[in-house]
């Protein structure tokens, strides 16, 4: 887990319960991929969530990977009030081109 979020692109979360923790926000894992056309992004469990690259591009800091209590990792929204989980438990990130 602290490799992933090492990964060059991280940040310190700035609002919400994981203020000042380290995030990895989504675009970062778009910049080494220029062709990809979205991120599928898979929970342990229930449906994956599909963003497309543009919208990750255009507002790069929006979706971020954080540390979960559980040793996983979990996705938040920073562009909304207390920066609100989206997924939980995220086993996979897949990168479509």
């Amino acid at each position: 887990m602290d490799r992933v979020l090492s990964l060059p692109g991280n940040i310190k979360v700035d609002s919400g319960r994981h203020q000042g923790e380290d995030g990895l926000p989504l675009a970062a894992l778009l910049r080494p991929r220029p062709r990809a056309t979205a991120l599928e992004i898979w929970p342990c469990r229930g449906q994956p969530l599909l963003l497309d690259a543009k919208d990750l591009r255009r507002n790069p800091t929006s979706y971020v990977l954080v540390r979960s209590g559980r040793d996983s990792f979990k996705l938040i929204d920073l562009d909304t009030d207390n920066a609100r989980p989206i997924l939980k438990n995220i086993a996979a990130v897949h990168i479509k081109e």
